[in-house]
């Protein structure tokens, strides 16, 4: 359920219909095909992450071009915001496997969002989409030790334990409790996510 965008808001942002095409092919296309994330009693799958697709293409949720980053708040980001029910980002282009994997990453937040998910903590939230990002781009053919990288620790830190689940996931040994725990605490050692880690986000539903 959303609420509206304050105006002052909406005047920075753009509604750009080819944009908002190119993320619903991007979450229609073959490469979600490889995220299967479980964290805790939740679960990511393809499905969903196309009924996403769905949402958009109907309107459902939006997508906003965000040039000033008022929501997605660093070049070449995403950011959905269960709110608004609405995606921004701070690009309008997908040149790359991480940029389309960033769009992943958000979609498993506005999976959460539609299935009303009140009760995930952030830190499970933030673990499945950032593990659902590594298996998007693991799944486009980019094998280990080949990774997503930061030269800021606390990132770093996040997407190498990040790929450490997803790769994990895709050598068949099962449920990755101890790889899924390191990546929690990298979560929580970030300075955006250390204070609501162990709060529940209280989806509501789109």
């Amino acid at each position: 359920m959303s609420i509206a965008i304050p105006h002052a808001m909406l005047r920075e942002l753009q509604r750009l219909p080819n944009w908002t095409e190119d993320v619903v092919r991007i979450l229609h296309g073959p490469g979600v095909g490889s995220v299967w994330v479980r964290v805790g009693q939740f679960t990511i799958t393809p499905k969903p992450i196309r009924a996403i697709g769905d949402a958009i293409k109907k309107g459902t949720i939006k997508v906003y071009y965000d040039p000033k980053m008022l929501m997605a708040i660093k070049p070449s980001a995403a950011y959905y915001d269960g709110g608004y029910d609405a995606m921004f980002t701070s690009f309008v282009d997908t040149s790359t496997i991480g940029r389309k994997a960033v769009l992943v990453h958000e979609a498993v937040h506005a999976i959460n969002d539609m299935k009303k998910r009140a009760s995930i903590l952030h830190v499970d939230d933030e673990a499945a989409a950032y593990t659902a990002q590594m298996m998007y781009i693991r799944g486009t053919g980019v094998r280990a030790p080949i990774r997503l990288t930061s030269t800021t620790t606390v990132v770093d830190d996040i997407y190498r334990t990040a790929f450490a689940v997803a790769d994990a996931i895709f050598a068949g040994t099962g449920h990755p409790t101890t790889e899924l725990e390191a990546l929690r605490t990298a979560i929580r050692a970030h300075p955006d996510y250390t204070s609501s880690a162990n709060a529940t986000v209280g989806y509501n539903g789109i």
